[in-house]
């Protein structure tokens, strides 16, 4: 089976924010990590954007924002 480059970032993002929580809950904060922030390159056009955003919301994070660099 072959897997798309965002659905490869999806599996990369759910596994960060799987050991995040972990770690937190380790250090007495039980939290549910449901935002993901994303920086893009400035010079993304919108479309760019949106691909960068997918993986996030494949990985069933709630909010996501892509923030442009400097």
């Amino acid at each position: 089976e072959l897997y798309s480059p965002e659905e490869i970032t999806a599996e990369i993002l759910k596994e960060a924010k799987k050991q995040a929580e972990q770690y937190l809950e380790e250090n007495d904060h039980k939290v549910n990590i449901d935002t993901t922030t994303i920086t893009v390159p400035a010079a993304f056009h919108s479309n760019q954007q949106q691909s960068t955003r997918e993986p996030a919301e494949i990985a069933e994070n709630k909010h996501v924002k892509a923030v442009p660099e400097p």
